[in-house]
């Protein structure tokens, strides 16, 4: 949940702290350091800073959330549920700046890497529709609805989908 840089920071004040710990004798405490170096690594390439991209889309800060999902270079060594927010994210994004093919795509994937959260799956429908929607595929964006009826979604989300399930009748 942090930014590259504030990793990288604190990856080097983590080492500088504990080289000078393992010169004044303080092993075991130096190798903590440098297994909390390790955890630093192993989380920038399991999470990167997808949670953190995903909170600034929830503040509807798109610029600073499509800056923080440009940090990961490798979205395919992420693990699978933080894939899936990578690129729900993506989505949210092209979809704000009217790119509507590459949100599409990038909708697609996060429903297939299916999100453990009810809700967010239920999103993923939801913009599926209204893109399936603008291309003129009324028949399709009812099948998304229809699909993420089974899924357990707040009140506020229930009651766009109701609304959007009016608009497409």
């Amino acid at each position: 949940m942090f930014s590259t840089r504030f990793r990288l920071a604190l990856m080097g004040l983590f080492l500088a702290l504990a080289a000078w710990l393992m010169l004044k004798g303080q092993y075991p405490y130096g190798l903590g350091l440098l297994m909390g170096v390790g955890l630093l690594v192993w989380g920038y390439f399991r999470n990167g800073s997808v949670y953190l991209a995903y909170r600034r889309l929830r503040q509807e800060k798109y610029e600073k959330a499509e800056k923080l999902l440009d940090e990961v270079n490798r979205p395919n060594w992420l693990s699978r549920v933080v894939q899936g927010y990578y690129y729900l994210s993506r989505g949210h994004i092209a979809f704000h700046e009217g790119r509507y093919p590459e949100a599409q795509m990038h909708f697609e994937t996060a429903h297939e890497l299916r999100p453990p959260n009810g809700n967010d799956r239920a999103l993923i429908l939801l913009n599926l529709a209204q893109l399936a929607n603008i291309q003129g595929n009324k028949k399709q964006a009812r099948h998304y609805l229809r699909e993420a009826e089974g899924e357990r979604m707040t009140p506020e989300l229930a009651q766009a989908m109701a609304d959007y399930k009016k608009k497409l009748k």
